[in-house]
C-alpha cells in the first residue's frame, strides 16, 4: 500500500504561457494567492514532500517555502522537469501536476495511489480527456525516462504508455483539472468560487 509519506509532489511551473504573454502562470493571482499556492495547500497533507519545477522567477517560487529544481536539460518540456526532479527526491513515488490547476485536491492523488497496483504509473481520465500531466510515477523510473528522452520523443502520454501506466477513471473529479491557459479562463475563475481543500488520506 502506498502511503502519503511515500510520495513527493512535483509541481510543474516551467511552461512558456504564450497565450498569457509569457508570464509565469503559476504566479498569477487568484483570490489573493498565486495559482500554485492553492495546489501547495491542497496537496501538503497528502504527500511526504513537495518540489517545485521552475526555470524563471526562481526567487518568487523559493519564497513559497518549498525546494525549487530547474531543468538540467532545457527544452524537454514537462518531461524535462520530471527528469530533473527525480534526481532530487528520496520517496519511492512522485506525483506530478501542473502549477496552474488551482482546484486540484488530494482526492485525485488518493485515487491514483489506491489504483496504481503493480504498474509503475497511473494517470486520471476525467470523463472527457486523459490528464497525462497529473500522473503518479515510481521514482525509480528515471532510467526509463532517460532512455525515452534519448529517442527524441517528448510526449508525456508516450512515456506513460511506454512504462505501462494505468488509466484511472474519475469523472466526478473533473473540476480538479481546470487549468489556466488564457486570460479568459483566469477571469472566469476570479469571478467564480474559491478553491477548497478536500479529500482524506489513509
Amino acid at each position: 500500500m502506498i502511503l502519503p509519506h511515500d510520495i513527493t509532489a512535483l509541481i510543474l511551473c516551467g511552461g512558456e504561457a504564450r497565450r498569457l504573454g509569457g508570464v509565469q502562470k503559476a504566479l498569477l493571482d487568484l483570490h489573493g494567492q498565486p495559482l500554485v499556492s492553492w495546489l501547495l495547500v491542497a496537496l501538503a497533507s497528502h504527500v511526504g514532500g513537495i518540489v517545485i519545477s521552475a526555470n524563471d522567477d526562481l526567487q518568487h517560487y523559493a519564497a513559497l517555502g518549498y525546494p525549487v529544481v530547474t531543468d538540467v536539460r532545457p527544452g524537454l518540456g514537462p518531461l524535462g522537469g520530471l527528469q530533473s526532479a527525480l534526481t532530487q527526491v528520496s520517496t519511492p513515488w512522485v506525483f506530478v501536476c501542473p502549477g496552474d490547476m488551482p482546484y486540484m485536491d488530494g482526492r485525485v492523488l488518493d485515487r491514483l495511489r489506491e489504483q496504481v497496483g503493480t504498474s509503475g504509473a497511473a494517470y486520471p481520465f476525467d470523463g472527457s480527456r486523459e490528464q497525462y500531466l497529473c500522473a503518479l510515477v515510481r521514482a525509480d523510473g528515471l532510467e526509463k525516462l532517460t532512455d525515452y528522452l534519448a529517442t527524441g520523443r517528448r510526449s508525456a502520454y508516450g512515456f506513460l504508455e511506454a512504462i505501462g501506466a494505468v488509466q484511472v477513471n474519475m469523472p466526478e473529479l473533473r473540476e480538479c483539472f481546470v487549468n489556466v491557459n488564457d486570460p479568459e479562463t483566469l477571469d472566469s475563475l476570479r469571478l467564480g468560487k474559491k478553491p477548497t481543500v478536500t479529500g482524506t488520506t489513509a
